[in-house]
């Protein structure tokens, strides 16, 4: 349950930093993924079965969860020192870039979310094969 809340409270707070954007927004949004990353490692550490992270998906909580949380903290780490636009004011300065950036943001989410899925279930199956 502290997961999928810890998951809407990153959704929540991402939403929050594509409509306003800045500085401080984004460092919150990093910390929250080191948290997450956090409690994947612990659920790890107890060989949780699932962690529930993507609703229904069995995906047992790992590496690869663990890596891709570390490297979202250290891209929102990098647009909190940097700063960043809203999706808005982003849009309105660059309009012909909706589309590409749109698409690409859309394909990163959906191959994270399959890394994160179907990849830590290949990742838990070759480490039992090991054992």
């Amino acid at each position: 349950m502290a997961t999928r809340a810890l998951a809407f409270g990153e959704i929540v707070l991402g939403s929050t930093v594509l409509v306003v954007g800045g500085h401080v927004l984004p460092g919150l949004l990093a910390v929250s993924f080191v948290a997450f990353a956090g409690v994947v490692a612990m659920l790890a550490r107890q060989s949780a079965e699932s962690c529930g992270c993507f609703g229904g998906s069995e995906a047992p909580p790992g590496r690869v969860q663990i890596g891709a949380d570390l490297v979202a903290a250290a891209l929102c780490a990098a647009g909190a020192v940097a700063g960043v636009d809203s999706a808005w004011d982003a849009a309105v300065a660059h309009p012909l870039f909706i589309v590409p950036v749109g698409s690409m943001v859309g394909l990163a989410t959906w191959l994270t979310v399959r890394a994160s899925t179907d990849g830590a279930v290949l990742a838990d199956a070759m480490v039992r094969m090991r054992a």
